[in-house]
């Protein structure tokens, strides 16, 4: 049975992005490495601050608000053709290849039970952190960037939620502007069975 392979990550490289009809190669290609470079810098930065922080990747999935701890989070990556992987469950979309590594990506929200998650331009995968020892990523909408979740407070509003359906293992945050955004744990994901073992009986 296919399972994900759990392996440590290889050493940061440059990063490719595809560029776009209509807009200028290599300056999107800039661009989008000094964006990168600007918030790996800022998750390396709040990473090495000895005390403990609320600080969370936002990322959107669908029309859904998300958080990962940042120090469970790995790279973002622009999105890659990604190869299908026979028998295996319809939330493992299948392998990339980045910067030399297969990678798995996954599309968490189909695998809390939720809609299929639609590849578009803003798409982009994120890693797990180097640190949980898994080559995966979950497939991404948008990332939204640093939040301070010290700021929200727990939401009794979940039903709002697109996917209050599923069985969401983290807890519903909401912000000051009323937006909720659900706690993702990386960590409690590789410890899943189900999660791990991505062929279909």
């Amino acid at each position: 049975m296919n399972s994900l392979v759990k392996q440590p990550a290889p050493d940061a490289q440059e990063n490719r992005v595809a560029s776009l009809p209509g807009v200028d190669a290599e300056a999107r290609r800039l661009r989008m490495r000094e964006f990168q470079a600007h918030l790996q810098n800022r998750l390396a930065n709040v990473r090495n601050v000895e005390q403990k922080t609320e600080a969370h990747l936002g990322i959107l999935i669908g029309s859904q608000r998300f958080l990962v701890d940042i120090r469970e989070a790995g790279e973002i990556f622009s999105l890659q053709k990604i190869t299908p992987v026979p028998l295996t469950q319809d939330w493992y979309l299948g392998l990339v290849n980045l910067r030399g590594v297969l990678t798995n990506v996954v599309d968490i929200v189909r695998f809390w039970g939720g809609p299929a998650t639609a590849v578009e331009r803003d798409s982009r995968v994120v890693t797990f952190g180097q640190g949980l020892g898994l080559n995966a990523g979950l497939l991404v909408s948008r990332v939204l960037g640093l939040q301070d979740a010290r700021t929200m407070h727990v939401s009794d509003e979940s039903a709002a939620s697109p996917v209050s359906a599923c069985q969401l293992p983290g807890k519903v945050l909401a912000d000051d502007a009323g937006q909720s955004w659900i706690q993702i744990e990386l960590a409690a994901l590789i410890h899943d069975p189900r999660f791990l073992e991505v062929g279909v009986s």
